[in-house]
This record gives C-alpha cells, structure tokens and sequence, in this order.
C-alpha cells in the first residue's frame, strides 16, 4: 500500500475544516448574530459588530454603490478586468469634466427670464 504524501493529509483535514466552517460555522455565526442584536442587554459595541457580520454574511458590502447588481466586487476582479474598468471610469470623468466647462444655453423658460 503506498503512502501519501506528509502534506496531503494536513491538506485534506484543513480543507474539511474549512468546509464545515464555510456550512456550519456560518449558519452558527448568523444565529449567534441574530441573536445579540435581538437582546436588548446587549453591549452596543456587540449588537454592532453582530449587524457588521450580518452586513457581511448577506453581501451587502460587496454590492454597496454598484448600480448593477450583476457588477462583480473589485476585488474578484481579474487584472484585464480592473485595467477595463479603470479605463471607463476615467472616460466617464472626463465626460463629466467636459461636461463642466461647457456653458449652459440660456432656456428662455427661466423664472427670471
């Protein structure tokens, strides 16, 4: 019978602990959660790290400001990805800087007019 090698049994007991945080520990963390920010005794720096972790267990700080939900966070973003993104974001400020050094054409539909 041929052994294996010393690190894959490291790698394989790390990779179920890492599954069961990932099942278990998450949903135990939300309850836990849940739970301090529901007790009214609880410390306020408690109930507030508790809605941190809610916040983050639920994504909303990955999608916070993006004006599309299908928006990857940047930080999943491949290096193409972010130079792309990078290079519209400086296109879209440009417009908004031409935009500014534009007048603006009197509408004649003014108040004071």
């Amino acid at each position: 019978m041929a052994r294996a090698k010393p690190q894959a049994e490291p790698d394989r007991a790390l990779e179920r602990i890492r599954t069961r945080a990932r099942n278990e520990g998450l949903e135990i963390a939300y309850e836990g959660a849940i739970a301090v920010c529901k007790d009214p005794k609880a410390r306020p720096a408690d109930r507030l790290g508790a809605a941190n972790l809610i916040f983050r267990l639920s994504g909303a700080y990955e999608v916070a400001g993006q004006e599309d939900a299908g928006t990857k966070a940047l930080s999943s973003l491949s290096r193409a990805e972010l130079i792309a993104a990078a290079d519209a974001a400086r296109a879209y400020l440009a417009e908004l800087d031409a935009a500014e050094d534009e007048p603006e054409a009197p509408s004649g539909s003014d108040v004071f007019d």
